[in-house]
């Protein structure tokens, strides 16, 4: 795509990637929420099961697309049935659930679509060893303040 993937316009710097405005920023997550909507909605639903930024791919317009579909499953006839699976994905994007019980929901991908919700809003990744200790993994770092609306504004 021609402009690259949402991984590359939030972490790596350079002539030629472009940081993102707020609209963009809302344009993409807008995008990719749609994209998602669309794979749990069709008659036979899709689990993508690997949403995080390297799979949002951005055309000219920076229209959100989702790619790589290598770890997507049929999902269950319902939203609250999980179909059970070896445990696929990328390290700070699975759901907690998915990870300790291997059922796998559609909610499984709403998860990922938060993890890369904040890091669209904080503009760091998901996991960062250059971090101290307790920032290193941003989920963990927000989950206390996630409901504290004050303490979030601040933040972002």
């Amino acid at each position: 795509m021609q402009k690259g993937s949402l991984h590359d316009h939030l972490f790596i710097r350079g002539c030629a990637i472009e940081p993102l405005s707020w609209d963009i920023r809302l344009k993409i997550a807008i995008g990719a929420a749609r994209g998602l909507t669309f794979l749990h909605t069709l008659e036979k639903k899709v689990i993508y099961r690997d949403f995080k930024t390297y799979n949002i791919l951005l055309d000219e317009n920076y229209n959100a697309k989702l790619s790589n579909f290598s770890l997507a499953r049929l999902g269950p006839s319902s939203e609250e049935a999980s179909v059970s699976t070896f445990i696929a994905g990328t390290f700070g994007y699975i759901a907690p659930e998915y990870i300790t019980t291997g059922d796998l929901y559609l909610k499984s991908d709403v998860y990922g679509f938060g993890v890369v919700l904040l890091e669209l809003l904080m503009g760091l990744r998901v996991i960062d060893p250059e971090h101290p200790c307790e920032e290193q993994n941003l989920v963990d770092w927000l989950k206390p303040i996630l409901s504290q609306e004050t303490k979030l504004k601040t933040i972002i």
